[in-house]
């Protein structure tokens, strides 16, 4: 099996750069990942895409579109149990050098959730973000292509 990594920096709160090293991860294990985050994100993917194509057309953000998505994610990830799916995501990552483990506390080899992101949620977002889409942009690029084209044609036909 070959191993694909992707390297990026990103800074924490008090911006201090940190090396990220994501490994992708294992096809299966990978594929039921996707498959838990469709399920918590994919309607408000869904909403927020719309306001988008919306705001291309019209020229104007529907800001309630866009705050009933970003309200209907929050409840979808708390009901996924929040930060144990944000672990899984981050399963394969180091950080400066270091792995990742998802509880206890850190030593000079490994990094933890809590540890790193107390007071550092922008810094989290940024890596899950990262790892998302070190693992899963081709999924995200064609797709997600395919599904704005199609409603920027949608949008675009006249009424009957």
């Amino acid at each position: 099996m070959s191993k694909k990594t992707k390297e990026r920096s990103i800074a924490d709160a008090e911006q201090r750069d940190h090396a990220y090293v994501v490994l992708q991860h294992p096809g299966e294990e990978g594929f039921e990942l996707l498959t838990e985050i469709l399920s918590v994100v994919g309607d408000s993917l869904g909403r927020l895409l719309q306001a988008a194509s919306s705001e291309e057309k019209e020229g104007v953000l529907d800001g309630h579109a866009v705050g009933t998505a970003l309200t209907q994610l929050a409840v979808e990830i708390r009901k996924s149990g929040g930060p144990k799916l944000i672990k899984r995501i981050l399963k394969y990552t180091t950080r400066d050098g270091k792995r990742f483990l998802p509880d206890g506390v850190g030593t000079d080899q490994m990094w933890t959730f809590n540890e790193t992101f107390q007071g550092n949620y922008g810094e989290m977002f940024l890596a899950v973000g990262f790892v998302l889409e070190a693992n899963y942009r081709n999924f995200f690029d064609g797709p997600l292509r395919k599904i704005q084209g199609l409603m920027a044609t949608q949008m675009a036909a006249p009424l009957h």
